[in-house]
């Protein structure tokens, strides 16, 4: 029977918009103030680049604000995610206000309309009219200008409003709707934010599945090492046998008879050294005492490789796995041709430089792949095909990305 606990059904409406843009959750009381942030970005369609606060009418406090941990510190209010949604709106009046993106200034008037026991980790959006805003429109005056441009037939503002638009969202003109809200899609978006935020338990065999390229090599290994040939590479017949015992067939081409030429093997045994669990010494790769820790401990090994994914010890690498792991786990993520780009304009943003110069789409290109490559040496792809890029992650791969986004965000999950 599915437990029951205290829920609240929220009204929620873009502050000046006409239509009404405007959204029904239903989430429990005992979601954080942090969550229900992210709740609110799925279901208006934004795509959480900006800062955001909550704004509360306190009876004994006055005025309350909130933020996410960081900017909490520096606009001196309070932490968003030490509060949950039943505190927040306990003994007071039951409105209060989201606001995003403090240039842009989307204030959302939250209202609590009822209060009723919700499936646990249930997350809801029961009714909606109007999509939502594009992000960086200029605030609701400038979307509502944006909105009635896109849908003219000819002149310059339609023509400016059309190439601004595909150039923003990657999709063309043609295909915007005002009045469309994808209430499917949204609460697909909600069902995967419910397992980020609550911990489902993952099985033996699942986390056994996802670790198994690494685990296969560090056993394959074996306690007094591997001989490598003289240029330092793995031998032509465990190549062939890596391709083989993995199921790797199909990821590459050729006679997998040399490392050096085959480049999921190259990859797995560089990634793994990496991992700082191989090394080579003497002609030989060994396993180092991480490595010998773990390497028949599954769930060790799984929650370690997801810590190391998270935090790879170099800052552009973990800023860019933090962009990309949602994208894969997510249900809408931004179309292809647009990911480089906004990896590029990220990394720009907070100060990296490629040889002194600024990051462009290409290097923003190369880092995805890069990091796809990582993941490429774990079991989260249904399927990996030479020289193509996979997006589908299995069912143990979006539980495993899931802990990796907790680590990223340093989630302690919810009970």
């Amino acid at each position: 029977m599915t437990e029951l606990v205290p829920g609240l059904q929220l009204h929620v409406e873009l502050a000046d918009s006409e239509p009404p843009i405007e959204r029904t959750l239903v989430v429990p009381a005992s979601i954080p103030l942090s969550d229900l942030h992210l709740c609110l970005q799925a279901a208006f369609g934004w795509e959480n680049r900006h800062l955001y606060q909550f704004v509360v009418g306190d009876s004994f406090r006055g005025e309350r604000t909130f933020s996410d941990v960081e900017a909490a510190f520096e606009l001196e209010v309070e932490d968003a995610s030490r509060f949950t949604l039943g505190e927040l709106v306990a003994g007071n009046e039951e409105r209060f206000v989201y606001e995003y993106d403090f240039g842009d200034q989307w204030d959302h008037l939250i209202t609590v309309a009822d209060n009723q026991p919700v499936p646990y980790a249930h997350l809801e959006c029961s009714t909606g009219n109007n999509r939502g805003p594009v992000e960086d429109s200029g605030g609701i005056h400038g979307y509502m200008n944006l909105s009635a441009a896109l849908q003219k037939t000819h002149g310059e503002d339609a023509l400016a409003a059309s190439e601004w638009y595909e150039a923003v969202t990657g999709q063309t003109a043609a295909t915007f709707d005002p009045a469309r809200v994808n209430l499917p899609g949204i609460n697909a978006n909600l069902e995967l934010l419910s397992q980020l935020i609550w911990r489902r338990p993952v099985a033996p065999g699942v986390i056994k599945d996802v670790v198994r390229p690494v685990q296969w090599l560090l056993q394959r290994v074996g306690a007094e090492g591997m001989e490598l040939t003289k240029d330092g590479y793995l031998k032509p017949a465990v190549v062939q046998e890596i391709m083989t015992e993995l199921g790797w067939e199909d990821r590459w081409y050729g006679k997998f008879n040399r490392e050096s030429q085959t480049l999921p093997v190259l990859d797995l045994r560089e990634q793994v050294q990496e991992w700082k669990l191989l090394r080579k010494y003497k002609g030989k790769l060994v396993r180092t005492p991480l490595g010998r820790k773990l390497v028949d401990n599954d769930a060790a090994l799984w929650d370690y490789l997801a810590t190391s994914i998270a935090r790879p010890g170099r800052d552009a690498a973990e800023l860019v796995n933090a962009v990309v792991v949602p994208w894969l786990v997510g249900h809408e993520p931004p179309a292809r041709e647009q990911r480089a780009e906004i990896v590029a304009e990220i990394l720009n943003a907070s100060g990296f430089r490629v040889d002194g110069r600024t990051v462009s789409a290409t290097d923003g290109r190369i880092l995805i792949r890069d990091t796809i490559r990582t993941l490429e040496c774990l079991n989260v792809f249904r399927s990996v095909e030479v020289m193509e890029s996979p997006d589908k992650l299995s069912d143990g791969g979006r539980q495993f990305l899931f802990d990796v986004q907790r680590k990223q965000h340093k989630r302690e999950p919810q009970s």
